[in-house]
């Protein structure tokens, strides 16, 4: 009797036996499955932080690294230099605050400042020239005529600006606000001025 009874114990035992190993291999599948499925969002995630993670302050740039040194495109150009008018230009100045013109000031052009720079220039070569013909003596006639010679290109040189020159007497002697060109000729008139006086004073004197 007992042994019919251990005999069914194993019996049973080996019938459960297969079951048991197929629990055993779901058990482990579904294990399997959760371990891949966590291992695929964290993926998903790596990839999304590398990326850049999409709209809102996570996509922004992260500036240069300390200590590293800004590319070209990123350091401002250095300032021009501020270069020396010619005689084809006057110097920027600030306008000069007045009445209201009775006309307006006609535009100074480059062309006329050009030609009187020209003429003054000539006059101030024949001046030296003319001092130079003093200082040697007995050569009076080449000091006459260089200061004579000089004379006439500072007619031209006041000549080639006449049109400018007239607006102007007439705005600062009725007090007219003025542009900041004619400002800036005056100081430009206020040289040749110098030279024409001394060449008057000399011939004056003849």
């Amino acid at each position: 009797m007992a042994a019919r009874r251990t005999a069914s114990r194993a019996t049973s035992a080996r019938r459960s036996s297969p079951s048991s190993r197929s629990a055993a291999r779901t058990g482990g599948g579904n294990s399997g499955l959760l371990i891949g499925g966590v291992l695929a969002v964290v993926l998903v995630v790596v990839v999304f932080v590398v990326a850049g993670g999409g709209d809102g302050d996570g996509g922004a740039t992260a500036g240069p690294p300390a200590g590293a040194t800004p590319s070209a495109a990123s350091t401002p150009a250095p300032a021009a230099p501020r270069s020396t008018p010619s005689n084809s230009s006057l110097a920027a100045e600030s306008a000069r605050a007045g009445k209201t013109p009775d006309r307006a000031a006609p535009a100074i052009a480059a062309a006329d400042l050009q030609a009187a720079a020209g003429y003054y220039e000539a006059a101030k070569e024949l001046w030296n020239k003319g001092q130079t013909a003093r200082s040697a003596g007995g050569r009076s006639e080449e000091y006459t005529e260089s200061i004579q010679a000089a004379f006439d290109e500072m007619q031209k040189c006041y000549e080639a600006l006449r049109r400018y020159t007239t607006w102007f007497e007439e705005a600062d002697m009725g007090g007219w606000a003025m542009p900041g060109e004619y400002v800036a000729l005056q100081r430009r008139l206020g040289e040749y001025d110098k030279l024409n006086q001394r060449i008057k004073k000399v011939m004056q004197l003849r």
